[in-house]
């Protein structure tokens, strides 16, 4: 058993997979549901209403990187999002996973997507960025996933991949 993180930029699908991941009955989630946010200024956590006011930091709350590894001592766990405290939650997740998708794909989803993030003209700057410096860094390490294939198809790729881990 182990504890998987699934990164990719905003847009690419992350949240639709732990979705269809909840679905199949697999211990999946999202930190968008745990994050909190952390003023870049002041250090206090930053109330939703304010966030495009106060530069902030997405950060994954310690004690629940911890109880998710804990419980991967007995199931897989799937945990997806973009957090700016990676470097923390790295030393603690087993396996690595980057959703693969192409710049125009990209910008086709943010352009219909019904999520608030990415309407913006400088969050699409940010995220196209951010695609830009993901693709250079590559990442040699961690399984990739097809983010152009149905949600479906992603999934199994996923859970056929853990299987193999077991």
């Amino acid at each position: 058993m182990a504890l998987f993180f699934i990164d990719a930029v905003p847009g690419t699908g992350k949240t639709s997979l732990i979705n269809e991941l909840r679905n199949r009955g697999e211990e999946a989630h999202d930190t968008d549901d745990e994050c909190v946010m952390i003023s870049k200024r002041t250090g206090n956590v930053v109330e939703h209403r304010d966030r495009k006011n106060d530069p902030h930091n997405w950060v994954y709350p310690a004690e629940k990187i911890a109880e998710l590894k804990e419980l991967s001592r007995t199931k897989n766990v799937f945990l997806s999002g973009s957090i700016d405290n990676y470097e923390d939650v790295r030393p603690v997740v087993d396996n690595y996973v980057w959703m693969e998708i192409p710049l125009d794909e990209l910008l086709r989803r943010l352009a219909q997507r019904r999520n608030d993030f990415g309407e913006s003209e400088s969050e699409r700057e940010y995220i196209i960025n951010l695609h830009q410096q993901m693709e250079d860094m590559g990442h040699p390490k961690a399984f990739k996933l097809d983010a152009t294939r149905p949600i479906k198809q992603i999934a199994d790729d996923l859970l056929e991949y853990a299987s193999t881990l077991a």
